[in-house]
């Protein structure tokens, strides 16, 4: 059985882990789980925070509360994981920059956001980079990334969201090259012997974009990534 990665909007207002919400996966380890994925984690103070009481891995601050999560969950036999991810345009906190492939709201009356430059890019696989190597450090076993729902990678992989005419854009190539990017950080930063998983979506359900068979496409080239 694997807990997958829910939000319990139990962290602290900076991002920290709580004894709330240490308490609540330690009791679904003991519950039975064989792997715990903790949730829906953010990776920078910039534009990466998708609400309050979301959990962070922004800064070497969180380290101990990272820390004592995994101890919990891998003291009662479960193997520990956490996702990381970048909210892109579905951004709910009501201050800082929405970024983006490209300048789409993701729903009718939400904020349009700023099409991210080569230096945004930078920095956020630069910041991917860095939340999984807390992660490691913090004695996780497996970084998994967000890669659906409309987050950031998600909308780098839809040709919907993704109207960019870079190498970032365009082709379905292209268009993985941000997600495949961040894999190939992650992974130099947290070495061989952890996993790397990823969720992603079966079927985009918009005008024009990915059904099953193309995240197949997606889903081989992930693997072939090793994730």
């Amino acid at each position: 059985l694997v807990m997958g990665p829910l939000c319990t909007m139990y962290a602290a207002p900076d991002g920290s882990a709580t004894p709330q919400l240490i308490e609540y996966y330690r009791a679904r380890a003991r519950g039975g789980a064989a792997i715990v994925i903790v949730e829906l984690t953010f990776i920078d103070d910039i534009a990466s925070r998708s609400f309050h009481a979301q959990l962070g891995a922004q800064s070497d601050m969180m380290i101990p509360g990272l820390s004592d999560l995994a101890e919990a969950i891998k003291g009662e036999g479960a193997i520990a994981g956490l996702q990381i991810a970048h909210c892109g345009s579905q951004r709910v906190v009501g201050t800082g920059k929405v970024l983006a492939p490209s300048p789409i709201a993701w729903a009718d009356g939400k904020p349009v956001p700023q099409e991210m430059a080569a230096d945004d890019i930078e920095q956020v696989l630069d910041s991917f980079a860095d939340a999984a190597g807390r992660l490691a450090i913090a004695g996780f076993d497996l970084v998994e990334l967000q890669g659906a729902h409309g987050y950031l990678i998600n909308t780098f992989i839809s040709p919907t969201t993704n109207k960019r005419g870079d190498r970032y854009g365009g082709s379905h190539r292209n268009r993985m090259r941000f997600p495949l990017e961040i894999v190939s950080r992650v992974r130099a930063r947290i070495g061989p012997d952890r996993l790397i998983g990823i969720r992603m979506n079966g079927h985009d359900l918009m005008p024009d974009g990915y059904e099953t068979a193309d995240y197949c496409q997606v889903a081989a080239d992930f693997e072939a990534a090793g994730v």
